[in-house]
């Protein structure tokens, strides 16, 4: 089931192969706290040293879920359309906000981020 062509759309298109040699490389993730069933939203340059900073600040085992990579002619490019896309899912899922970049990971958030 489908929750939102449009924005599934544009994740899809957003992760197409570069045909060029891309310089900037930034990247949107879904990391998990199981415990609190609670999903954060957020983007990084570096996903990995993003995830253990996180983990080392929460009593909870963490699991990142998914990770898109954005690619761009350079870093700001890149970051760019990896912020695009952020600020449009944390507005297209606002009902499931639970703090900031913290989501409740349910529903319809949930069979969004299985989708993709």
């Amino acid at each position: 089931m489908i929750i939102d062509e449009k924005l599934l759309e544009h994740v899809q298109q957003q992760r197409k192969p570069a045909k060029k040699v891309w310089l900037g490389r930034h990247y949107l993730y879904f990391i998990l706290d199981e415990t609190c069933n609670a999903i954060k939203i957020g983007v990084s340059n570096n996903v990995n040293q993003r995830f253990k900073a996180l983990q080392g600040d929460n009593p909870h085992s963490l699991k990142i879920l998914r990770i898109i990579e954005f690619k761009g002619y350079d870093w700001k490019a890149a970051a760019c359309k990896s912020r695009r896309l952020e600020s449009k899912t944390h507005e297209k899922f606002k009902d499931c906000q639970i703090r900031r970049e913290w989501f409740r990971y349910e529903g319809k958030l949930r069979n969004f981020i299985e989708q993709l």
